[in-house]
């Protein structure tokens, strides 16, 4: 009976057989089943001739995030990158990113952002903001 009620201790010490979840393979704070949506947003300030542009990130769970923001203009018809920014971040539930870019002196260019996430290292499909114009 001692031996047996000493197993029992000792099995309850040390945690048992629960069922808690191991820590995720991606590192701490990963959580590579959280849901979580992405967006790209594109504002111009006239005044100061400048494109904000932000990328965010939002999960149900908190988990590792990776975001990169890029501004793009369209000189020639195809959009190109002026200028990226990132963050990442471990173990949160939300990131934002802001980004802002000169308009330069030209008119009748469209810009927008460009905005690629990864969650626990697994990509997410690139999100595009409207197009705008700086005048």
């Amino acid at each position: 009976m001692t031996r047996f009620l000493f197993v029992a201790l000792l099995v309850a010490a040390c945690g048992g057989d629960d069922d808690s979840p191991s820590p995720d393979a991606a590192g701490s704070g990963s959580n590579a089943n959280a849901s979580c949506s992405v967006t790209a947003t594109a504002t111009p300030n006239t005044t100061n001739r400048t494109i904000t542009g932000v990328g965010a990130v939002q999960c149900d769970a908190t988990t590792n995030i990776s975001l990169e923001v890029c501004v793009q203009w369209n000189p020639d018809g195809t959009f190109k990158d002026i200028m990226c920014e990132s963050s990442t971040k471990s173990g949160v539930k939300e990131l934002s990113v802001e980004n802002v870019s000169s308009c330069g002196i030209a008119t009748g260019r469209k810009f927008r952002a460009r905005v690629n996430a990864s969650i626990s290292g697994t990509a997410k499909p690139e999100m595009l903001s409207s197009e705008v114009a700086c005048e």
